[in-house]
């Protein structure tokens, strides 16, 4: 179904939405300033103004075991679940194919799509252009910071931008 509003109806439900989700982050404000503080504290506070390059952050810390450990989750986690270095996901399709009894496809009744030796060819070479994808951008740069900051304030997220320059 089409959505027949117009653009100010619709810029008033994101007004509207965005005040309601800003009045269930308020209660969590002063917590996620804490956490910034001690463990994230190359970030900028949620109720402080942007200041100019070249202050000093983290003067409040007593000592780097919270940093630290963040730091090894963060690493881990990048290391483990995307390494820019290894293989971390495949595409592959689900459901099981039955081919009626004439078909001269039966011998691969039974099994799964992605067990055909061209579905499998395809998807593999899909999730190649995938890596390069990745390798090309700055996706392996941005997600360790993605990362620690779901790990620590739990304010992580993406925005996907195409570079126009480069195509």
């Amino acid at each position: 179904m089409p959505d027949t509003r117009t653009d100010e109806e619709k810029a008033k439900e994101c007004e509207k939405t965005l005040t309601a989700l800003a009045e269930v982050r308020r209660d969590y404000e002063e917590d996620i300033d804490v956490i910034i503080t001690y463990i994230n504290h190359s970030r900028r506070k949620i109720k402080d103004k942007p200041q100019g390059k070249g202050k000093k952050t983290g003067m409040e810390v007593y000592d780097g075991t919270a940093f630290s450990a963040r730091n090894l989750l963060v690493d881990g986690m990048v290391g483990y679940t995307c390494s820019r270095s290894q293989r971390w996901f495949v595409f592959d399709l689900p459901g099981i194919i039955n081919f009626p009894r004439h078909s001269q496809m039966r011998q691969w009744g039974g099994q799964k799509l992605s067990s055909l030796p061209d579905v499998k060819m395809w998807l593999e070479d899909a999730a190649e252009v995938v890596y390069y994808a990745f390798h090309r951008s700055n996706f392996y740069d941005t997600v360790p910071e993605f990362i620690s900051d779901g790990a620590t304030a739990g304010t992580a997220h993406f925005q996907i931008e195409e570079d126009i320059g480069k195509g």
